[in-house]
């Protein structure tokens, strides 16, 4: 069957929306809910907790058989925390609206996504330090991109049978404006962006075997203005490779999953003296789903994941619960807790302990 392989290779073509995975091909959809999650680092550590509060919305809506739009944006309050100092940050995030068409019989998705700055820009230093804060690859938090200004993105994907394996590949070019992050008169114009995907699925017995990789390369980032020196920079090549197994257990099903998330060092004009920032992250879990009724089903979790970065490290192991209950024919709640724990070594060689906590209840509504 080449949809799920298909919507997943749409999806990585443009950039995601946020609850974009709750909403049900072919009919209109309606998600939103409440977020949260905070980490707690031991003392002496930089930062000492982060906490943040956030509220999706997502709309997805079928025109026709083969047309689809979708619609998302989130409310978020960030708070970053020192022993001496707190920083805030409560705005709406950029808006992302996607045009999809389906081709064919299920094999090709050609997508259009705009983001939109709804989000805020020209930020104050408390501002863009809670901004900061939670723009981690490591650290799961529910928004971690507040604003990248007006952009544009455009993807192809297409699913081909060989055998008894799907084999699938996609690609997209991101196109983005200049836009201020601060308020001391820099400005920004991100490069652009190329992704391309190649992805395989195939039934091993009754499971399902995925894998896929993703390659991104990116044009000179242009920083000028006033309270920053004028310069170049260019981002390093980022590779994702995923492997997932989905299999029956019982009346339930389970899905093993990894991912390796791996970002070049960039390069940049000496004058910017930008630190390096070559990056990897490891990512293993496994998670479940038990009906417990006809309209119930609990969802646990357990992930473990491994931070990499040009100097220092970090790892967290994490268990998560989440129930899935139906209401009526048309409407799901969704409730979630999950709990993490690990250390971070900074490059001075100090660790610090982290505890993370967080749960959600989402809310899904289809017309």
């Amino acid at each position: 069957m080449r949809v799920p392989l298909l919507a997943a290779l749409a999806l990585a073509a443009a950039a995601p929306l946020r609850a974009q995975d709750l909403a049900t091909p072919g009919t209109v959809a309606a998600v939103t809910g409440a977020e949260f999650r905070a980490y707690r680092f031991a003392e002496g550590f930089p930062t000492r907790r982060i906490t943040q509060y956030a509220a999706p919305l997502a709309v997805a809506v079928p025109v026709g058989p083969r047309f689809r739009l979708d619609l998302a944006a989130s409310y978020a309050l960030t708070n970053a925390s020192t022993d001496s100092a707190r920083a805030s940050l409560e705005k709406f995030t950029d808006a992302q609206v996607r045009a999809s068409y389906v081709f064919g019989k299920d094999a090709v998705v050609a997508s259009v996504m705009a983001n939109l700055p709804t989000g805020p820009d020209k930020l104050d230093p408390t501002g863009f330090r809670a901004a900061s804060a939670v723009a981690s690859n490591f650290l799961l938090f529910p928004i971690n991109t507040y604003s990248t200004g007006f952009g544009i993105t455009g993807g192809l994907a297409a699913v081909i049978p060989a055998g008894r394996w799907n084999v699938g590949l996609s690609g997209s070019v991101r196109w983005n404006d200049r836009y201020e992050p601060r308020n001391d008169g820099a400005s920004y114009r991100p490069g652009v962006e190329g992704r391309g995907r190649l992805a395989v699925d195939h039934l091993v017995g009754r499971s399902r075997l995925t894998l896929g990789v993703t390659v991104s390369t990116f044009g000179n980032d242009q920083f000028s203005g006033a309270g920053t020196v004028n310069g170049a920079y260019t981002p390093g090549t980022r590779v994702i490779g995923e492997a997932s197994l989905a299999a029956p257990v019982g009346s339930g099903s389970m899905t093993v999953y990894a991912w390796n998330f791996y970002r070049a060092s960039g390069s940049s004009d000496p004058a910017l003296a930008l630190p390096a920032n070559k990056e990897n992250v490891v990512s293993v879990g496994s998670a479940f789903s038990f009906p417990l009724g006809r309209r119930v089903s609990l969802d646990p979790l357990v992930e473990g994941r491994y931070w990499s970065p040009e100097s220092g490290s970090g790892w967290l192991a994490g268990a998560g619960v989440g129930l899935r209950v139906g209401v009526g024919n048309r409407g799901a709640v969704v409730p979630s807790l999950r709990v993490d724990a690990g250390k971070v070594k900074l490059p001075s060689a100090s660790s610090y302990s982290v505890t993370g906590f967080g749960g959600s209840v989402i809310f899904r509504y289809n017309l």
